[in-house]
């Protein structure tokens, strides 16, 4: 990292090279509200990714609140961003077969926030999509523009929803990142020139979740400045629900939906009966001992 810490990676790579063109590269950033989580948390996503696509699949780490405040974070997922599209060739991916940056819960914030961020800096290769799932777009209710202030009513509707994130969760992560909800470097709708130019976006909300609304107005947003974007909703579910509730039936096609999105992100789609399939070969307990299904969303 830029002050000389080293962050851990976990680079996952397919059984065998794809029979088109070369590896796909994604990047993962885990969730857990900016003080909790670890780069093991998307292990069964990047499998299945790698399964489906052929892609090589980095998981990021960051450093976590209380102990790192923000911007800590987002520096670090940025730092990490640098070095892997500097030596995407060394991991053995080809970014012109499609490179995508995407996250859970506070990793999908931080994709948001980097995606928005790269337009303006240099990477060595561009971004070609992102994938955000039940992540927080808008800091606080002030922090959406004027004109979606109507339609932001989720941060009052869940305020007590079942499942992790309520509002005194909400209020806890504000205190332990200590972030300024009106700095790029938090809120994607921050930066001086926002959403023109981002890539193709795939985003997943919780008909239940505080942050339903986020990813609506953004898709929205998104939309109104000509980003080619998807927007799913599962009515009646929290925050997490793919890990909270694995045996739902929105969770379940959820998990299906995650992998469909990454296909159409990189244009090499494939069938649902085969990501199912999938799914069950990565389900279960993955390498870490754990179960952790595919999204990441759980805190």
């Amino acid at each position: 990292m830029r002050d000389g810490y080293e962050s851990e990676i976990r680079i996952h790579r397919p059984k065998t090279p794809p029979k088109d063109g070369g590896s796909p590269l994604i990047v993962l950033i885990f969730g857990g509200g900016f003080f909790m989580g670890n780069c093991l948390q998307m292990g069964n996503t990047a499998r299945a990714l790698t399964d489906l696509y052929s892609a090589i699949v980095v998981c990021i780490s960051y450093r976590l609140a209380p102990e790192h405040p923000w911007p800590q974070a987002h520096h670090d997922g940025w730092d990490n961003l640098l070095w892997i599209a500097a030596n995407a060739s060394s991991l053995g991916a080809d970014t012109a077969a499609g490179f995508v940056l995407g996250g859970s819960s506070a990793g999908g914030n931080i994709a948001a926030v980097l995606a928005q961020k790269s337009l303006k800096e240099n990477l060595a290769a561009p971004l070609t999509g992102l994938w955000m799932d039940v992540s927080m777009v808008f800091a606080k209710p002030e922090n959406c523009p004027q004109e979606y202030k109507h339609l932001y009513l989720s941060y009052t509707q869940n305020e007590d929803a079942p499942g992790l994130l309520t509002k005194q969760a909400i209020q806890y992560i504000k205190s332990a990142s200590k972030a300024d909800g009106f700095s790029p470097d938090f809120s994607p709708v921050n930066a001086e020139t926002p959403h023109v130019g981002m890539p193709r976006t795939f985003i997943q909300a919780a008909g239940m979740d505080m942050y339903r609304d986020d990813a609506v107005i953004y898709w929205t947003m998104l939309r109104a400045n000509g980003v080619e974007a998807r927007l799913k909703v599962y009515p009646g579910v929290p925050h997490g629900h793919a890990n909270l509730y694995p045996q739902l039936k929105a969770s379940r096609e959820a998990k299906v939906d995650t992998l469909e999105g990454f296909g159409w992100l990189i244009g090499r789609e494939v069938g649902r009966e085969r990501i199912g399939e999938v799914l069950l070969e990565v389900g279960g307990k993955g390498k870490e001992g754990k179960h952790e299904g595919v999204g990441g969303g759980g805190k």
